[in-house]
């Protein structure tokens, strides 16, 4: 089981930390180089950067794709905030769409009809680690962020999740 609140710091992890700061390196550096490089050789991603917070990859994923402002994303309803804030800090408007009661995820045929003419990109979300239906929502040749936060682990048919979007984060 994931313990959601608390810590388990080891001795292992306070060494790591005192290091850093006799080195006094307290930014990103060859640590955080080193782990970059491992997550995505995990992973099996082409490029992989930090950013501070899930919520800034969001807004930064929007911005690499570089959508005409005021254009359409439709993103699950039910999910964190920061992946409608990102949305409209992007000068994009959000487009709310159901999710599956079971699993959490936005699924095709509930996506289908949020399409108009101005959608731009459909923003995923893998519910509590489970992976939303990625074979559905590519068929609709939008561009796809997705926010693989909860997923560091899942797999969709043998690909991890985190690496089947035009840009992906984690968190």
């Amino acid at each position: 089981m994931i313990s959601l609140f608390g810590s388990n710091v080891g001795s292992e992890e306070l060494e790591q930390i005192r290091d850093s700061f006799e080195k006094q390196w307290l930014g990103h550096g060859a640590k955080a180089e080193e782990f970059e490089r491992k997550i995505a050789e995990k992973c099996g991603a082409s490029d992989f950067v930090f950013l501070n917070s899930g919520s800034n990859s969001l807004q930064m994923a929007l911005k690499i794709l570089d959508l005409k402002e005021g254009s359409e994303v439709i993103l699950p309803s039910f999910t964190w905030i920061a992946c409608a804030n990102a949305v409209m800090l992007n000068g994009l408007k959000p487009v709310f769409c159901d999710v599956d009661l079971a699993s959490g995820n936005i699924r095709p045929e509930d996506v289908e009809p949020k399409i108009t003419q101005k959608t731009a990109a459909i923003m995923v979300v893998h519910y509590a680690g489970k992976p939303v239906d990625m074979d559905g929502i590519r068929a609709f040749g939008l561009p796809v962020v997705e926010d693989a936060a909860h997923a560091i682990d899942s797999y969709y048919k043998g690909h991890h999740c985190g690496t089947l979007g035009d840009v992906s984060i984690f968190s």
